[in-house]
């Protein structure tokens, strides 16, 4: 988020410059989740692995380095919930369970 222009600015600065951004960030995640709950949509353990093999490939680093530094930091949730709301996304646009009948996006 940070630019190098925000590297001298005071922490009210920051906060009045990127409140609106994470105000709408905050609003698309409740709107996203109640879709996807709407939706029955759910991240199993093997997307979850999946998207981190993938990670750690892009990054060329282990899965299970990648995987400890997520458990470690608490972020494990960060990637489910990246997962779901692409499937909504998928929803949206037809391509999902939700528009198309498919299954493979809903509980994967």
């Amino acid at each position: 988020f940070f630019r190098q222009e925000d590297m001298g600015c005071k922490p009210e600065e920051l906060k009045e410059k990127y409140r609106p951004l994470a105000e709408r960030q905050v609003k698309e995640d409740i709107i996203l989740d109640a879709i996807a709950e709407k939706e029955g949509l759910t991240v199993s353990n093997d997307e979850l692995k999946e998207a981190v093999k993938f990670l750690a490939q892009s990054r060329n680093i282990s899965y299970d380095e990648l995987f400890a530094r997520i458990e470690k930091e608490k972020a494990v949730d960060v990637i489910k919930d990246g997962i779901k709301h692409g499937k909504v996304f998928d929803v949206i646009l037809g391509l999902g369970a939700g528009a198309s009948g498919a299954e493979g996006s809903k509980n994967g």
